[in-house]
C-alpha cells in the first residue's frame, strides 16, 4: 500500500458569463477533480443543473489550493462559502471536515458506551409527519406503456419504459438518418444509411415525389423512409423533431432499437434527445455540423 498521502484540492467551477468571479459558480474540495467533476455533471442539484445547461467541461475547472492536509483544505473552503447560498454552494464550506472527521479511540469507546441499549428509531408521529409532508407534494406522473403502472418523475427512467420488465425484447439494433443537412449533403459528408438502417426526415409527406428521387439517385431508395404526417405549410422544425422522436419511440414499441440518430439541426436535436431520456431510450443522436451548408428554413428542395 502507498504511504504517499491524498492531497486535497479546493476546486472552483466558474459560472461561463462570470469565469474570475469567486462568488459565481461551485467551489469544493476533493481528492480526485474529475471523479468529482463527473459525479457533479450527473446531479440533480444545481451545480449538476448548471454543467449541463451552460455545457461546461472539466477543462474549464480551476484549481484555487492545494494540500495534504484536510483540514487546510475544508478551512479555505470556508473562506470562499462562508455562509450558504453563495454562487451554486447550496451550504457553507468547511463542514465536510466537520463531517468526515474521525474521533480518537477512547471518544468513540465512550460513543458506543453511551448508545448501548438505546434505540435510533423516531417516533411513531416523526414518520407519520415525513410521509404526510411527502404526499404534498406534487410529482409528474408518467404512464408506462407497457405495463400501464403511473410512475413519478424521477424513477421511470431507471425501472420502467425501456427499462420495463413487459418492455419488448430488442431484437434489432440500427441506425436512422435525417435528410436535409445529413444525406443530401453527399460528398461533404458521405453519410449514407446501412442496408438495413432507416430514414426518418422532417419533410413532410407532400414532399415524397421529390425525396424519392433524390434517394434513387442516391441509390438508397430501398431504405424504410418516414416522413412527418403534416402538410408542408404546417410542419415546423418543432413538429418535425417531435414527429422523429415519436417515429423512433414508435419503432422501439415494436421491437427494434435506433443506436445512433444523426441530426444537423441543433434545436432538433435538443428536443429529441430529450423525448428519448423522458422514454428511457439509450439512443444518442449525433450531430452533424454542416457550417450552415444546408438552410433550415421550410422550402421544399425540388430537383
Amino acid at each position: 500500500m502507498s504511504n504517499i498521502p491524498n492531497k486535497y484540492y479546493v476546486y472552483h467551477i466558474p459560472h461561463p458569463m462570470h469565469k474570475y468571479d469567486l462568488n459565481k459558480g461551485y467551489i469544493g474540495v476533493t481528492t480526485n477533480v474529475v471523479t468529482r467533476f463527473n459525479q457533479h455533471a450527473k446531479s440533480d442539484f444545481i451545480v449538476g443543473r448548471s454543467i449541463r445547461k451552460y455545457d461546461i467541461s472539466i477543462e474549464e475547472v480551476e484549481i484555487l489550493y492545494e494540500t495534504e492536509i484536510a483540514q487546510e483544505a475544508y478551512e479555505k473552503e470556508f473562506h470562499y462559502r462562508s455562509n450558504v447560498k453563495i454562487g451554486w454552494n447550496i451550504t457553507e464550506g468547511g463542514k465536510g471536515y466537520i463531517e468526515g472527521h474521525s474521533h480518537d479511540f477512547y471518544t468513540r469507546a465512550k460513543l458506543s458506551e453511551s448508545k448501548k441499549g438505546k434505540s435510533n428509531r423516531q417516533s411513531d408521529e416523526h414518520y407519520k409527519s415525513l410521509s404526510e409532508s411527502q404526499k404534498n407534494i406534487k410529482r409528474k406522473k408518467y404512464t408506462c406503456p407497457y405495463c400501464l403502472k403511473k410512475v413519478s418523475e424521477g424513477n421511470h427512467t431507471r425501472w420502467h419504459f425501456a427499462n420495463c420488465k413487459k418492455a419488448p425484447v430488442q431484437h434489432t439494433f440500427i441506425n436512422a438518418f435525417d435528410i436535409d443537412g445529413v444525406i443530401d449533403l453527399g460528398k461533404f459528408s458521405g453519410l449514407y444509411p446501412g442496408k438495413n438502417d432507416v430514414i426518418i426526415s422532417g419533410r413532410s409527406y407532400e414532399e415524397e415525389p421529390e425525396t424519392k428521387k433524390m434517394l434513387e439517385e442516391k441509390n438508397i431508395s430501398d431504405r424504410k423512409l418516414y416522413l412527418n404526417p403534416l402538410p408542408f405549410d404546417r410542419k415546423t422544425r418543432k413538429s418535425s423533431a417531435e414527429h422523429k422522436a415519436k417515429t423512433v419511440i414508435e419503432l422501439f414499441n415494436r421491437g427494434i432499437s435506433i443506436n445512433l440518430f444523426y441530426e444537423d439541426d441543433w434545436d432538433q436535436l435538443r428536443i429529441e434527445q430529450k423525448k428519448f431520456a423522458n422514454y428511457g431510450l439509450k439512443t444518442r443522436v449525433i450531430w452533424v455540423n454542416h457550417g450552415g451548408l444546408i438552410e433550415k428554413e421550410n422550402i421544399r428542395r425540388i430537383i
